[in-house]
């Protein structure tokens, strides 16, 4: 739906924490009850860069760049249409 909508040579930017991420976020929600468990539950899948370069591409988006942040906890991809 987001290639859908979006113009012609528009850019998609999408953030997800990343694989690694997982244990921490887990261990502050669950057992330190720091982060809202409501939220933790919510990710559904934690998408490795590959993951999110094939999913882009798949979609028809080019010029694909994903790279993490946040000491790799997080990761972002930008796809051109």
């Amino acid at each position: 739906e987001s290639y859908r909508i979006l113009k012609r040579e528009g850019v998609i930017l999408i953030t997800t924490p990343s694989p690694k991420s997982k244990p921490l976020l887990e261990f502050l929600s669950f057992r330190l009850h720091i982060v809202s468990p409501v939220e933790i539950r919510d990710h559904k899948h934690y998408f490795s860069n590959e993951e999110l370069h094939k999913l882009l591409e798949n979609i028809g988006f080019h010029k694909i760049s994903v790279s993490h942040f946040e000491f790799g906890l997080n990761t972002r991809a930008i796809g051109y249409k």
